[in-house]
């Protein structure tokens, strides 16, 4: 499990490293001294502390590129005001109040990690989900009804079975986590072989009948990982 401690003060970093540490020894803890480190990190947490007294962070845009940053992350929240909010976040946010009260931070602590084994559970078996924000609601999609994904302007459209649902968000983001069962045909496209009907090297029509774009330079890969995956499913 990944935590980052998104924080400029370095003795609250050295307490929420050792409370950390003290309840889970194994944890692996990256430390960002602002936000910028954030969101240029290429790398997912599952947990992320953030300060919210840092400058900027306040706006809606920044929350929003967090967010996208971060996608799938518990957000910890730390601030220094009792009614602490982050408007537009679903359940994976919590708030800690500074100074620590070492009950609360523990709590919260354990809370966060329940949910990320929870969300980590949800793919050992058939009914695997992700959890997505369409509008201010949140909602965890079957990945067996995803039929592909396309991006437009950090808006994704989530093609299902029966429904389409909008969110903002990175498709490179969703492609790791959703994983070879799934394939970039374009930049903007990630579909799900599942949903194969037929293709050629310009074109994939998916079950629905729709095409998707299929980048020519990338026909022999796609090929290729659609041959394992029907393979796989022998």
């Amino acid at each position: 499990m990944r935590v980052a401690i998104c924080n400029q003060e370095k003795g609250v970093s050295n307490e929420i490293e050792r409370h950390i540490l003290t309840m889970y020894p194994n944890i692996k803890i990256c430390r960002l001294t602002d936000k910028k480190e954030l969101l240029s990190c290429s790398e997912l947490y599952d947990i992320v502390y953030l300060d919210m007294q840092m400058a900027g962070m306040d706006d809606d845009g920044m929350k929003t590129r967090i967010r996208e940053k971060q996608p799938l992350a518990f957000i910890i929240l730390m601030d220094s005001e009792q009614e602490a909010e982050w408007d537009g976040f679903d359940e994976r946010v919590r708030h800690l109040i500074k100074p620590f009260d070492k009950v609360d931070f523990f709590q919260t602590l354990r809370i966060a990690v329940e949910t990320v084994r929870a969300g980590e559970n949800n793919f050992s078996g058939e009914e695997r989900t992700i959890m997505v924000k369409e509008g201010m609601e949140s909602r965890n999609i079957n990945i067996s009804e995803i039929m592909y994904l396309q991006i437009t302007n950090r808006k994704i459209t989530l093609h299902l079975r029966d429904e389409i649902v909008e969110f903002y968000g990175k498709l490179g983001d969703y492609e790791e986590v959703l994983g070879k069962d799934f394939y970039r045909t374009h930049r903007t496209y990630l579909i799900h072989l599942k949903y194969v009907r037929q293709f050629n090297n310009s074109f994939v029509t998916m079950e629905n009948g729709e095409e998707v774009p299929l980048v020519k330079q990338k026909y022999g890969d796609f090929l290729n990982c659609y041959r394992q995956y029907t393979e796989s499913m022998e």
